[in-house]
């Protein structure tokens, strides 16, 4: 349940010093099959190949299997009260847009009649270890239309509150309008990550409503991410005032429930062991020898026992090896992969642990 607290500049005239509006959100599933609801009638886009994109995706552990689920919270529209109405058009995580309606005594507190809440970033946690740096950011989405541009970003840890603080990199434009439903945004230059957590996120700033931009990132079930809070959305508040606070907040803390949004580092890790990127279960060390000729040493760690796999594609997307293993114990783990039946090029990989799933890349020289 999100807490949206009303302080009111001259609330001894209503309700005291401070109105509480409680609207409880209720997640949602949603098949990519079926309409999204959000913009009256849309229909989610199938997806379709894209460069170092895998055109299927299983997201590993309590996950799996549920590439099809997009979450969007659902509830009585509108709801009215004394003092304001909330009229909202539907939510998925990356697109929101609720309005209120304000009573008149509100109103002149505020200075305008409507307040809109908008979901415009959002944001998976990561952790590194030593040296590494994000390339691109993969992001899986439901549904993607409109006019507007979207951007990928990395962020640092609020220290105090645990989610994003800091942006530290961007990445040029994407238009929605290109989106295929897996989608690689690329960074100019390499995002440098410092030890710790950081987060990389997605912002599309023209959202929401009937006509405007729509983005519907995908996400695990509900219940599918560790006690500490990794799924983080920001909201915007239009006009800026003191009856609604914006900002950053975890997707626990709004719905009583973790879950992961399928948001991906793509990752350049300095090799060595102390260099490395984590998120619950998994470990991702360097690939080595980068670039490679016939064979190139994958390594990763699980922190408990457990079923992993390793996924290689071309640029074309096109899945061209899958190694699996059913019974690795805790630690860490290498694995030797043939090159000699690939051309020359650039190659995306994965490694997916019962619970995570990150990626990196490598080349392959003849």
């Amino acid at each position: 349940m999100k807490k949206i607290y009303l302080t009111l500049g001259l609330g001894a005239l209503f309700l005291g010093a401070n109105a509480q509006l409680k609207i409880t959100k209720t997640l949602t599933a949603n098949p990519v099959n079926k309409a999204v609801l959000l913009n009256s009638g849309s229909i989610a886009k199938t997806a379709a190949t894209s460069t170092l994109t895998p055109p299927t995706f299983t997201a590993g552990g309590c996950a799996t299997n549920t590439a099809n689920i997009v979450y969007y919270a659902s509830w009585a529209s509108p709801q009215a009260t004394t003092n304001f109405t909330v009229e909202s058009v539907g939510y998925t995580f990356g697109t929101n847009l609720t309005t209120y309606t304000l009573s008149a005594g509100l109103a002149a507190a505020a200075g305008t009649p409507t307040i809109t809440d908008a979901t415009n970033v959002a944001a998976q946690k990561y952790n590194t270890t030593g040296n590494a740096s994000v390339t691109d950011v993969i992001v899986y989405s439901a549904k993607a239309e409109g006019t507007g541009n979207v951007s990928a970003k990395v962020y640092t840890e609020n220290a105090t509150t645990k989610g994003p603080a800091s942006q530290v990199g961007v990445t040029a434009t994407k238009g929605l309008n290109t989106f295929t439903g897996s989608d690689v945004i690329s960074f100019g230059t390499p995002v440098p990550l410092s030890a710790g957590n950081f987060f990389v996120g997605i912002e599309a700033p023209s959202i929401g409503g009937a006509g405007l931009d729509t983005l519907a990132i995908l996400s695990t079930a509900a219940g599918c991410s560790s006690s500490d809070s990794l799924s983080w959305v920001a909201n915007v508040i239009t006009p800026a005032n003191p009856l609604l606070a914006g900002g950053w907040s975890s997707v626990n803390s709004i719905f009583g429930a973790n879950l992961d949004l399928l948001i991906f580092p793509v990752l350049d890790i300095t090799q060595g062991i102390n260099n490395s990127v984590s998120k619950k279960d998994l470990t991702l060390f360097a690939a080595f020898p980068n670039p490679a000729a016939n064979e190139i040493t994958i390594n990763f760690g699980l922190l408990k026992a457990g079923k992993a796999e390793i996924e290689i594609y071309d640029v074309t997307g096109k899945l061209v090896n899958s190694i699996k293993f059913d019974n690795l114990e805790a630690g860490n783990h290498t694995s030797k992969v043939d090159l000699s039946h690939l051309n020359a090029g650039v190659y995306l990989y994965s490694v997916k642990s019962e619970n995570a799933k990150m990626y990196s890349k490598f080349s392959v020289t003849k």
